[in-house]
């Protein structure tokens, strides 16, 4: 009896087992990753423009570079198109960056408060096709901190005080300039004790 017993559990056990593998499995196949397609080597791309740098107002330098891949790949891009990107920036003046990946951008002297634009070009080689990308670079959008008082900040008896200037294109809620405004910021302000 015990041994009928034995190999009544050994066949119970071995099909909760394969029942159970099976099971595993068919849950594993819901979630498997894709198989990775091969990458494209040819065709449409996809070109942007990027500035970048401290530089915000006229007379600062701010990079401009430029990022081509192939249209449809996301993620890190194993495969760079080939080609030559030029840029031609508010003054008409092209610069070229050849090839692309070489150098990826160039640094220019903001001439003015001004928006300007900056449209790059990518003649492609190598069976993938030409593209262009306009962007505006907008100066004076970030907010900078301006010594108004002999520091920016301060610690007193009625706290930490911030003051802040803000750039030409921020704007109140009404919608008008504030640029160079100041904004007084108080901290852990004490009240008055009474």
């Amino acid at each position: 009896m015990g041994k009928v017993l034995l190999v009544m559990l050994t066949r119970r056990t071995r099909r909760s087992l394969v029942a159970l593998l099976a099971g595993v499995l068919a849950a594993l196949g819901l979630y498997a990753v894709p198989a990775a397609t091969a990458a494209p080597t040819s065709g449409p791309v996809d070109l942007r423009v990027y500035f970048g740098g401290p530089g915000d107002k006229a007379g600062e330098t701010v990079s401009i570079h430029a990022a081509v891949k192939p249209v449809g790949v996301t993620g890190q891009v194993n495969v760079y198109p080939t080609g030559t990107v030029t840029f031609s920036v508010g003054d008409g003046v092209p610069k070229v960056v050849s090839p692309y990946g070489a150098t990826e951008g160039f640094s220019y002297t903001i001439p003015s408060n001004d928006p300007f634009t900056v449209t790059a070009t990518f003649h492609a080689t190598g069976g993938w096709e030409d593209s262009t990308y306009t962007a505006t670079f907008k100066p004076l959008t970030r907010p900078y901190w301006g010594p108004v008082v002999p520091t920016v900040a301060s610690l007193g008896a009625g706290g930490l005080k911030l003051n802040l200037k803000f750039s030409a294109s921020v704007k109140n809620a009404l919608g008008q300039g504030i640029a160079g405004r100041q904004i007084i910021f108080t901290l852990f302000n004490r009240l008055p004790q009474v």
